[in-house]
């Protein structure tokens, strides 16, 4: 008997890509099976698809290097979804469960919002939260929250805070040592400052209702574990901030928490509870030279609906949303990157790109280069923009008397959603795993990186 005779009758699975009867012919799964050899040839596809994506990843983990891997989120595993390479990276719903996950796609996972509703999206979630909540405090010109034992180097906060009445005028929230078990008198000052002195990003407006706002800071901070320090909100000008017209910042029991306020001459600690605050790593923040590449599969045809949504800081160090933005609009792409005083290339593709079966989209950008300052790209290749084109450039300062490149680390997967938490053009369909590096990668480049994501798959980059 024959070894493929003997497979036969053993109910095995034949050897693929091998001259088993001596025909000459390579023999192959046979199209048609039944019972129990179906069942073993959907487990030995099973698991031979699983090992493509493992080796695709890791192929393409290498081929970017960890040196310049900013982040690759390939939906593996349980939610909140973790970052492949940075566990600090967690990603979830903005509204609880209104975003799964299954097995399949082109890579292994997929991402999707379940129907109804679509009013959802994916957000970076911090790595420690502090979550007292359920009170609002009474009106004080400053009101600070203590936090310990984090042990990383901060880079963006967030704060439950709403507005009452009217805002007129900024405020901030600052970084302050502990003194005492108090917030100190000043605030710690970063190794880099802009000309003017400012150390705080800034903010000129707050949500009409509790939201979950997210606030770059212009400069990271080093938190050693173990030792207290406070965040404290608090106004550039309090002029005309009273009781009828402050910023509110939500606050709750917590076990070992602490909160104060200012009173107007010393601060008055509250045992036992804390204003509602998440710490973001400085992983978050944005890169200088990026790109960007994730699987989209979507029926659209006329609305926009926005794949990457990126919140930093404008060239005052104000907090801006949309700095950088990647779009579907009417079928074409959409790219736009805004970071400090440099306005990167904003265009539509010159034709709608096809997104009923799965496609790689992509966009690179580079601080740097003002000669291609931005390429967008679909399955590997690069589109020519039409139309719609702007640029503006501007020399990169640093060093004494110079200004810092604007931050961004407030990003959101398939919604627009400004640093308010104003939500809108929300995507309805499918999302591949997303790949960002810091490196502003060449057309060849994105060709071979689009080719391991889209390996043998119909259309794809071969």
């Amino acid at each position: 008997m024959s070894e493929k005779e003997l497979n036969k009758a053993q109910g095995n699975i034949p050897y693929i890509g091998k001259d088993l009867d001596g025909d000459g012919i390579i023999d192959t799964i046979p199209v048609q099976l039944s019972g129990s050899i179906a069942e073993k040839q959907e487990n030995w596809l099973s698991k031979a698809m699983k090992e493509s994506y493992h080796r695709r990843i890791d192929e393409i983990v290498d081929y970017v290097g960890l040196d310049k891997m900013f982040m690759f989120l390939t939906w593996q595993d349980e939610r909140p979804w973790n970052d492949l390479i940075n566990p600090n990276l967690k990603f979830d719903s903005h509204f609880s469960g209104r975003y799964t996950t299954a097995e399949g796609g082109i890579l292994g996972y997929y991402a999707y919002p379940e129907t109804p509703p679509f009013n959802n999206n994916l957000e970076i979630r911090p790595h420690k939260l502090y979550e007292g909540t359920g009170n609002t405090p009474t009106y004080h010109s400053r009101v600070a929250t203590k936090i310990t034992d984090v042990g990383s180097t901060l880079g963006m906060i967030l704060a439950k805070i709403k507005r009452e009445g009217t805002i007129d005028g900024q405020y901030t929230i600052r970084l302050y040592a502990d003194n005492n078990g108090k917030p100190a008198d000043n605030p710690i000052r970063p190794m880099k400052f802009f000309v003017d002195e400012r150390q705080c990003a800034l903010l000129n407006n707050a949500p009409s209702d509790y939201e979950e706002v997210r606030i770059p800071l212009l400069h990271s901070f080093t938190i050693t574990r173990g030792e207290d320090y406070w965040l404290v909100l608090e106004y550039l000008d309090d002029t005309n901030i009273d009781g009828d017209n402050y910023v509110q910042w939500e606050y709750g029991e917590v076990e070992g928490g602490k909160r104060a306020y200012w009173d107007g001459s010393e601060w008055v600690v509250v045992e036992g509870e804390s204003h509602y605050c998440g710490l973001y790593s400085e992983d978050v923040i944005w890169p200088e030279e990026f790109t960007v590449l994730m699987p989209i599969k979507v029926d659209l045809n006329a609305h926009q609906r926005t794949l990457l949504w990126l919140n930093g800081l404008d060239e005052d160090g104000e907090v801006s949303s949309g700095v950088f933005r990647l779009r579907l609009r009417y079928g074409y792409l959409y790219g736009r990157v805004y970071l400090g005083e440099v306005y990167g290339t904003a265009f539509f593709t010159s034709k709608p790109i096809q997104t009923s079966n799965w496609t790689v989209v992509g966009l690179t950008f580079s601080q740097y280069d003002n000669y291609k300052k931005m390429g967008i790209y679909a399955n590997g290749k690069l589109i020519n923009p039409s139309g719609y084109v702007q640029r503006q450039y501007k020399p990169f300062r640093m060093g004494p008397g110079g200004k810092t490149l604007s931050r961004a680390g407030d990003l959101t997967i398939g919604a627009s959603m400004s640093y308010l938490r104003t939500m809108y053009d929300q995507y309805r369909g499918n999302v591949g795993p997303l790949l960002i590096t810091k490196k502003a990668y060449s057309e060849k480049e994105v060709a071979e990186l689009s080719r391991l994501m889209m390996l043998n798959y119909p259309g794809g980059v071969n």
